[in-house]
């Protein structure tokens, strides 16, 4: 769908584009095609400015071929230069630097953004200075900015590494963690082994944690977690669900391994007054037939790549 999407748009654009020059200036409000200097706003279904321009571009597709200034709303927008101002939009890309932000379906900026990135999908071709905040993001570099999002990609500098954990619930949970160290996402699946299988003794999540160092060799590392019990659970009118808060201690062995340690808090919910019971507790609150707050203890083995 998203193909078929950015190909009428590029269809669009080409067709209005071809036979008219640089010089060419045409306001017909359906088709708006304006060379620079033109100090007024661009309504219209189809509008392109050579050049730089600034105020306002308002269509279902938006083309400047230099550095924009302003606002920029449509299905697709697009900057040839720097951008200063906002894209709202399905699609918007900047083939320079952006200070200011971008909200879309898609979002995509060339050189270091030092701006705000909001959608299903951001990149940032050079080094992020700014914040991207969308389910998934990807980054050349850091240099002082934070990609928050499920899966968070940076490609030279970013921190990745994949788990194995060990909680009060599942004494098998295997992670993958990506983004920075100030922050990142991991997504898990857990197991719990027993007499009998249960559709409980499998569960899949997400979370974020931020690694914040003490000395060369240890750190603090807060995490916060969310887990599910599996489709099975659900089909059967008994799922379980897990919010846990884990302040791990962490100790470096080395570049690239490290183990951690600490204390967990729980706020487990289930169907039917039927509870997961955890293999140890430190305490174990109940609340109602559904909702119980567990204390327990989580460690973890992690290798950086």
């Amino acid at each position: 769908m998203m193909k078929k999407i950015i190909s009428v748009v590029v269809f669009i654009i080409s067709i209005t584009a071809t036979g008219f020059s640089q010089e060419s200036t045409f306001y017909l409000f359906f088709v708006n095609i304006i060379s620079e200097p033109f100090r007024f706003p661009l309504i219209g279904l189809v509008n392109i400015a050579n050049g730089n321009h600034d105020k306002v571009q308002l269509g279902l597709v938006n083309w400047n071929t230099g550095n924009f200034t302003g606002l920029q709303a449509g299905l697709a927008n697009s900057a040839g230069g720097n951008i200063s101002g906002v894209q709202l939009g399905l699609v918007n890309t900047s083939a320079g630097n952006i200070n200011g932000w971008q909200s879309g379906l898609v979002n995509t900026v060339a050189n270091g953004g030092q701006g705000f990135q909001f959608g299903l999908v951001n990149a940032s071709m050079e080094k992020l200075k700014g914040v991207q905040l969308g389910l998934i993001n990807y980054v050349e570099s850091i240099e002082d900015g934070v990609p928050i999002g499920l899966i968070s990609i940076v490609k030279n500098g970013g921190y990745r590494a994949v788990e194995y954990s060990f909680s009060e619930f599942y004494p098998t949970t295997i992670g993958l963690k990506l983004g920075v160290e100030k922050f990142y996402s991991t997504i898990f699946c857990a197991y719990s082994p027993s007499s009998e299988f249960d559709s409980n003794d499998l569960a899949i999540g997400s979370g974020f944690g931020s690694i914040i160092s003490i000395s060369e060799t240890f750190f603090f590392n807060p995490e916060l977690n969310f887990m599910s019990s599996t489709i099975w659970t659900i089909l059967n009118g008994n799922t379980q669900n897990f919010i846990s808060f884990i302040p791990y201690f962490g100790y470096k062995i080395n570049k690239n391994f490290c183990i951690t340690l600490g204390p967990s808090l729980t706020w487990i919910n289930g169907d039917n007054g039927s509870l997961k019971k955890p293999l140890f507790k430190i305490s174990h609150h109940k609340i109602n037939e559904n909702n119980s707050l567990i204390t327990g203890v989580r460690a973890s083995f992690r290798l950086a790549f």
